[in-house]
């Protein structure tokens, strides 16, 4: 299972990574494999997930 949770701000913030966190902690997954996809154009590899802009999001569903 890949966890995504799509957001409609275009600056990535902690708050952004709540809801993947408790999925993770709920499936016992690893959070770097979950994606937070948002309005911005910056993709990051983080602690808590990958961040893609929503240009990505096509690619990424793609490659999971």
């Amino acid at each position: 299972m890949t966890p995504i949770e799509i957001k409609a701000g275009k600056t990535i913030v902690t708050d952004f990574f709540t809801s993947l966190d408790k999925w993770n902690a709920l499936a016992q997954t690893d959070p770097t494999n979950g994606y937070i996809v948002y309005a911005g154009d910056e993709a990051q590899k983080r602690s808590k997930g990958n961040v893609i802009g929503w240009q990505q999001a096509g690619n990424m569903i793609k490659e999971i």
